[in-house]
């Protein structure tokens, strides 16, 4: 069809197809989002092809286990946590095309002919995976996600189907396997292509060379340059394409505006998912059949996590403890459901000892854990409790129940920010069991009676200085040959015990007259010793001063009052940390604490969901429903109520506290009330109305394969289109994107879900967001809607739908959302050597009036340098990037991982946030990766008179390996270059800061404060000349300060040299040369707010427009 007239039905049809794009806009997940600004529908994207490839394999293997009677089992019986674990590969997969540090280099997409290093990195993930395994689970599933990004690129960047092939190019994973040459840099590879879809564009020797094609990859943007004749990525997000030889040749859609070999895109796509199953295969047969099955969490039991404290008034608690631990592994025995048994842990503490994680598979060993425990010492407080409670969750799985015994307020109140931290990040639940002295009240209040050591007078010890220095002189004046009379004993004089008679005491008479005769063989000197000794020996009590005990009568008669009189208020760090995690606080008492104990057991039962959970300080009346899906019900409260009525579906009455009835079964011990509805279960909204004392918590509990999985996502409209998970809390009063995945649902359950409703703290709802469907495979169904306006206050989320009948379904996720207007993101996770500092990059994003921020850091092995509270002000809608310096000592062993957690408060409010990152510790090898150049802000200040203005590029240069970096060059450019870098003491030195100062707008007054031990800021004095390179300076030798560290550079030119090209090199001898133009700009931060992408959509539209009317 030419460019002539078109029918109104053909307009009508496009103007259906806008409107359509415009109302689902706001509505997909990232894969199917870039379908949707792509037009093209029926494109595999990475989460389809990695999630139908690690469902297949999981089912396989569960075949070829017959033993495990496990051939039974169907999608929608894998469990809760195996679709956390391919969520976990699937969104490290994702981040590859969203990650600051690796979206932008070529060596992770096979871009730009870098075959050899990207083979490398995806070798380098293979190692990484298979060393973590068979403990850090996580850490591998996110490994493999990262290898399986790269290894399905090669297929849609590299000309390997071009060339014919349709099977696997296995040398990329064995090196072993022959591999196929490469082009050479200088070797040109495509012809000019003026056309979206591009055929035959690739020369001859690409395709069908002699003696066999050589393979090459397309270049992207504008780093690395791309040489004269050399393929381009291709497609309209792709800058290079314009360069010689024009056009692409990726097969990343069926679309022509972003792929031109779209034509290609089945085939690749075909192979990519054979190249990940086989990755798959390789893996089970690497570690075992059984051990992949508990790499992806397949069938598991609900991990059991207790934490235990081991001071000597804990003897009940422990007992209880092993008691309940015995009942759960007996019941999981007993069950007929096929399973494995789950993962078990115990961290023991008390003050100041923490420790050591004990973490096994093995119910009897955990057992023999909870038996070799004893409860010793103690008698005072605080404990280091959230110090165990911070190990608890950084090695327990995802969600996770975690169980905390205690009689102890926290000492280490300052892990506050950084336990809770956590527990957001995993999604975990924490529940304290507190038990407390009932024999003393204050206010109404149970309090303990323990002593608080720190209170004990300091001068409790001077009663000593009064004693008389003298007083042991008397040891001087005894003889030294008082013990000389032991010698003159006989050898013999114990032989008259062989002469007694046995029947000595049978008779009198019969005693032998001479039995005394032993004594006159004694030495009559032998007394003499004393006659030696002084007769002065006790004249040093005469020197004892008579006022030596006077200090006693200076101590207070009341020193003792604080023991009864401990604030009842601290342990509300563990009331609002467990509210935060949708956990409970039990009060309770020796004497109850077997009966409490049962919260463990309720809440650790396989196929466990909750269909409602609030909290309340007064008497209320709540509702509930309880679906056809739900086997059994039960509630569980934790406080004092003075009345509880429940209602049924029918309008049957039962008082629980008074009398038995037919609907429910109370047992209640001090601090909890355990509610069991009767069979036959009713479905229904229920009802229940109670008085209470004091705060109350209440969780219904239902047993059901059916539930759900959510996420907050932002938009991303750069190279990579798309909604990428959010890191940390939400921001309060913009739009985000709520992602839910819905699991347990077989493909023959009638059951649909429309809507989330984010509910307040006391069960209020605040907002409705509707869902529309995604394209992805999970065992039930995937479904993502736009929240208009994230709530300024803590939710949570209740998922609302309806079976088959019409009858409401609805489930709860009982974690608190904690928005917020301040955000902390962590740039990249880089990998650690032992024995070499490493530098993290964050950066603290400011949607609030200018103020001012504490960045706290704490990592698990501590292994951060001694600085880890950094002061921060931050301009209005301003943000601020810093570092924190990691440093493995040399022993550490490889594969160790690191923690790392990142927490924000402002000063003038509780806004806070948060960034967790986990970093591996790798074997060293030879290094063999060059750096990479980051770029983090790009400023332009250029007019049509290029005289007039300058452009700046604000970056980061670091070594990928872990040689460090040796010299920098600016080998191309008019402009100058500053490198700016810390000195030993961790102090920054020509701020990176300051690029924010000169180079971003608003930010009128941005300061970066370290907190030395002095807390003393870093001042314009404290810094270093500026080091300043320009084009034929020799190559600057860094190795002494940069030490392993990244290096920030600045640099900044005319307008008129809009670019310029650094060359850097690192200690083994690899070269990277970055090329760095006026027109690089990036999205280098993550939008704030979730704009729609019609305007995406629309530009789409137009250009399928225009090639429709002159195709």
């Amino acid at each position: 069809m030419g460019c002539g007239f078109v029918g109104w039905g053909t307009w009508l049809r496009l103007c259906m197809l806008m409107a359509h794009c415009m109302s689902v806009c706001h509505a997909f997940l990232p894969n199917f989002w870039s379908q949707v600004l792509t037009l093209s529908w029926n494109s595999y994207t990475h989460q389809y092809m990695t999630e139908q490839a690690l469902l297949n394999v999981t089912m396989e293997t569960l075949r070829m286990m017959p033993e495990q009677d496990f051939g039974s089992l169907q999608q929608a019986d894998l469990g809760r946590g195996f679709w956390l674990a391919v969520s976990d590969v699937v969104r490290a997969n994702a981040d590859m095309d969203f990650g600051s540090s690796t979206r932008e280099d070529p060596a992770y997409h096979f871009d730009s002919e870098l075959v050899e290093e990207a083979t490398q990195v995806v070798r380098g993930f293979w190692k990484q995976t298979i060393l973590m395994a068979q403990e850090e689970h996580q850490e591998a599933r996110r490994s493999l996600g990262r290898l399986l990004h790269t290894l399905q690129d090669f297929y849609s960047h590299s000309n390997w189907v071009e060339m014919g092939h349709r099977f696997e190019y296995l040398h990329v994973l064995h090196p072993r396997e022959p591999a196929v040459p490469l082009a050479s840099e200088d070797t040109p590879t495509c012809i000019s292509c003026h056309r979206f879809s591009c055929y035959n564009n690739l020369l001859d020797k690409l395709v069908e060379g002699s003696p066999e094609p050589l393979l090459t990859t397309g270049y992207v943007n504008k780093y690395p340059a791309k040489p004269t004749g050399k393929c381009s990525h291709g497609g309209v997000l792709d800058s290079s394409r314009h360069q010689g030889a024009e056009g692409g040749i990726n097969k990343d859609s069926t679309s022509p505006l972003f792929s031109p070999h779209h034509y290609l895109h089945k085939e690749a796509a075909e192979l990519a998912a054979t190249a990940t199953l086989s990755v798959l295969r390789d893996l089970r047969d690497e570690v075992g059949h059984k051990s992949f099955l508990r790499l992806f969490s397949v069938q598991e039991a609900p991990p059991l996590v207790i934490v235990m404290d081991t001071t000597g008034s804990m003897f009940e608690e422990i007992t209880a403890a092993r008691l309940r631990v015995l009942s759960i592994i007996q019941a999981r025995a007993k069950s007929h459901t096929p399973s494995l048994s789950g993962s078990f842990l115990l961290v023991p503490f008390h003050d100041p000892g923490v420790g050591p994680v004990q973490k096994t598979d093995d119910p009897e060993e955990f057992q023999q854990f909870l038996e070799d425990l004893i409860a010793l010492g103690g008698g005072d407080e605080p404990e280091m409790c959230l110090s165990a409670i911070q190990l608890a969750l950084i090695h327990s799985p995802p969600q996770s129940e975690i169980f905390v015994f205690t009689d102890a307020s926290p000492k280490d109140i300052h892990l506050y920010d950084t336990v809770k931290a956590l527990i957001l990040e995993k999604q975990s639940k924490v529940t304290f069991l507190l038990t407390e002295d009932l024999d003393n009240e204050v206010r109404g209040r149970k309090i303990l009676k323990r002593k608080r050591r720190q209170t004990l007078s300091p001068d409790r010890f001077t009663v000593y200085s009064t004693l008389s220095p003298d007083r042991f002189t008397l040891y001087s004046t005894l003889s030294a040959d008082r013990f000389a009379v032991y010698s003159t004993l006989s050898p013999d004089r114990f032989t008259v015990y062989s002469t007694l008679s046995p029947d000595r005491f049978a008779v009198y008479s019969t005693l032998s007259p001479n039995r005394f005769t032993l004594y006159s063989t004694l030495s009559p000197d032998r007394f003499a010793v004393y006659s030696t000794l002084s007769p002065d020996r006790f004249a040093v009590y005469s020197t004892l001063s008579p006022d030596r005990f006077a200090v006693y009568s200076t101590l207070s008669p009341d020193r003792f009052a604080l023991y009864s009189t401990l604030s009842p208020d601290r342990f509300t760090p563990y009331s609002s940390l467990a509210s935060v995690s949708g956990g409970m606080t039990i009060f309770t008492t020796n004497k109850d604490i077997h009966k409490a104990s049962a919260v463990v057991e309720d809440s650790t039962t396989s196929r466990k969901v909750t269909l409602f959970h609030v909290e309340s300080e007064a008497d209320s009346a709540f509702t509930f429903t309880v679906d056809r899906a739900v086997r059994t019900a039960m509630l569980q409260v934790s406080g004092n109520i003075t009345q509880c009525v429940i209602i049924s579906p029918t309008g049957a009455h039962q008082a629980l506290l008074s009398t038995a009835g037919p609907l429910a079964e109370l047992e209640q011990s001090e601090g909890l009330y355990r509610i069991f509805l009767l069979p036959p279960l009713q479905p229904g909204q229920w009802r229940l109305t109670v008085a209470t004392q004091g705060p109350v918590t209440f969780s219904v509990l239902g047993e059901s394969m059916l539930e759900f999985l959510y996420h907050f996502a932002l938009e991303v409209n750069d190279t990579h289109p798309g909604l990428r998970r959010m890191q940390g809390s939400p921001v309060a009063g913009v739009p985000a994107f709520l992602v839910v995945a819905v699991i347990g649902m077989s493909r023959s359950d009638d059951v649909t879900f429309s809507h989330v409703t984010l509910l307040g703290t006391n069960g209020q709802s605040l907002q409705q967001v509707l869902l529309n469907s995604s394209s992805s495979i999970w065992s039930g169904e995937e479904l993502v809607g736009r929240v208009d306006s994230v709530p300024r206050i803590p939710f949570s989320v209740r998922l609302s739908g309806k079976d088959g009948k019409g009858n409401d379904l609805e489930r709860v996720s009982t974690e608190t959302v904690q928005p917020t207007h301040v955000q902390i993101l962590v740039r990249s996770a880089p990998p650690l050597w032992a024995g070499h500092r490493t530098a993290v990059f964050f950066e603290v994003f400011n949607h609030g009036p200018a103020r001012h921020f504490t960045v706290t850091a704490e990592d698990d092995r501590h292994y951060l340098s001694e600085t880890k509270s950094y002061r921060l002000s931050v301009a209005e809608r301003g943000s601020v990037v810093g570092q924190v310096e990691v440093y493995p000592p040399p022993s550490t062993p490889a594969g160790q991982t690191v923690t790392l957690t990142l927490t924000v408060q402002t000063h003038d409010s509780s806004d806070s946030n948060y960034a967790v990152v986990s970093l591996i510790v790798l074997p060293e090898e030879q290094d063999r990766f060059p750096p990479v150049c980051s770029v983090m802000r790009v400023e332009l200040a250029c007019s049509s008179q290029c005289t007039l203005g300058n452009w700046s590029i604000s970056l980061s240069a670091r070594d990928r390996g872990h040689s460090g970096l040796a010299s920098i060059q600016l080998s191309v450019g008019q402009g100058t270059l500053t490198l700016l870098h810390e000195d030993s003491t961790g102090r920054i030195k020509n701020s990176l800061v300051q690029f924010h100062e000169q180079t971003t707008q608003g930010h009128e007054e941005v300061t970066y404060l370290q907190q030395q031990s002095s807390t003393r800021p870093v001042h314009e004095a404290d810094r270093l000349e500026k080091v300043r390179l320009v084009q034929g300076d020799a190559p600057l030798n860094i190795r002494a300060w940069a030490g392993g560290r990244a290096v920030m550079l600045h640099y900044t030119a005319s307008c008129c040299v809009p670019q310029a090209e650094l060359l850097v090199v690192d200690i083994a001898g690899n070269m990277r040369s970055c090329r760095l133009t006026a027109s690089q700009q990036r999205a280098l931060r993550e939008k704030n707010h979730a704009p729609c992408g019609t305007a995406h959509a629309l530009l789409t539209l137009v250009l399928w427009i225009l090639v429709y009317l002159m195709s």
